[in-house]
């Protein structure tokens, strides 16, 4: 971030999908990461932390292989995952979490025209978590 701002980008439903771009890859060559803040209702955030609560209990979330939990989560990352699939786990998780998982789609798909250059490596495919 920026100042007393921790975040680098704040993500609502106008964003500019040109000026996001733009803005992370800049924070990625300046600092190697990019913070964002996704706007959203304080009921929305509540309810998807309840489904992920209520997936949790009912056994749905679990460890990733440890073969493949850094590449997923980061160096040192230890938190729990799930495999999602809408025609299967629709009902399972609330639109908040839906709406997420289309954010986090949004934001793969404007870096990927740029990853080859800035990282290495081209965004080749989605997973389906």
């Amino acid at each position: 971030g920026y100042g007393d701002n921790p975040y680098d980008v704040v993500i609502g439903p106008r964003t500019d999908r040109g000026v996001l771009s733009r803005t992370m890859c800049e924070c990625f060559a300046d600092k190697g990461y990019c913070m964002l803040k996704v706007i959203q209702r304080a009921a929305d955030t509540a309810a998807a932390l309840d489904s992920f609560r209520r997936a949790d209990s009912d056994g749905r979330l679990g460890r990733l292989a440890q073969e493949v939990e850094e590449g997923y989560l980061g160096r040192g990352g230890r938190a729990k995952a799930a495999w999602m699939d809408y025609e299967y786990d629709g009902a399972a998780f609330s639109d908040a979490v839906w709406r997420g998982d289309q954010q986090l789609t949004t934001v793969a798909e404007v870096l990927s025209p740029f990853a080859e250059e800035a990282a290495g490596s081209s965004i080749a495919e989605r997973t389906p978590a």
